[in-house]
């Protein structure tokens, strides 16, 4: 079913005005063969909050897909170990996108308790396939993002949203994270089953706070980072394999590099 079949909200020239600058901002980011994954902050992007603002996010959603791009949004639980309990319909926590592109465009969403995207695209089998049952670990879809053809783009989101750094952490080991394992319900679409579930979380002997944003410095001297101008604000972005690479340097160079201590 279609967007326009979902929600009654006319075409209007407000709503091609707002797709049209989204594509405008987002090409200058991306490479052709590069896997698009966004990580956004809606209320940042300078429209005003509506139908239209809406139906101009999803225009573009589709427009994308239509260049035949391969898109994810993240759509991360991080509630998961608390409520001891996941459902594939539970609302994304990062974001109102993720939640309109699978109510609106049909978005499938990947199968991890924790840390899931929405995605559609003609490469979207590569990420539905990944491991389900580990946060950002060796296969999973986290640690796919540090791939060479994967666009890292921000839309109004800052760098410390740079999941992908995640995946860097854990094969590097850094010394302030640590392992642990839960095992709760979970319904993947076929009825609730016990899951395993692993994760490389914080460790609590450690008063460290993340600190992802650094990665931006080192874009920059590296002059790998990418830049444009949506309204009042830059958004900006950077392959996932450079990210990765740099990133791991850093961590070699520095294991705290991207915490701050409180």
């Amino acid at each position: 079913m279609t967007l326009q079949q979902k929600v009654k909200m006319e075409s209007s020239h407000e709503n091609a005005g707002i797709s049209k600058k989204l594509m405008d901002a987002i090409l200058p980011l991306i490479k052709d063969e590069e896997i698009i994954i966004i990580h956004s902050a809606l209320s940042k992007l300078g429209f005003e909050k509506s139908s239209n603002y809406l139906k101009g996010l999803m225009d573009f959603l589709e427009q994308l897909i239509e260049m035949n791009k391969t898109v994810l949004l993240p759509s991360f639980t991080f509630s998961f170990p608390k409520r001891k309990k996941y459902h594939y319909l539970d609302p994304s926590e990062t974001g109102k996108l993720a939640d309109f592109a699978q109510e609106y465009l049909n978005f499938e969403r990947t199968k991890n308790p924790m840390f899931s995207f929405v995605l559609e695209g003609p490469r979207k089998k590569r990420f539905l396939a990944t491991r389900t049952n580990s946060g950002y670990g060796d296969k999973t879809a986290v640690s796919e993002l540090a791939s060479k053809d994967v666009a890292v783009v921000m839309l109004g989101a800052g760098w410390d949203s740079c999941t992908v750094i995640h995946s860097v952490e854990e094969r590097q080991n850094v010394p302030y994270r640590i392992y642990t394992n839960w095992n709760y319900p979970v319904d993947f679409g076929n009825g609730l089953e016990n899951h395993n579930f692993q994760a490389f979380v914080r460790d609590r002997n450690y008063n460290t706070e993340l600190n992802f944003k650094r990665i931006r410095e080192v874009l920059i001297k590296e002059k790998k980072l990418r830049q444009s101008r949506l309204n009042h604000i830059t958004l900006e972005a950077a392959n996932g394999q450079v990210i990765s690479e740099l990133a791991s340097q850093m961590i070699k160079e520095d294991p705290y590099y991207f915490v701050s201590f409180n």
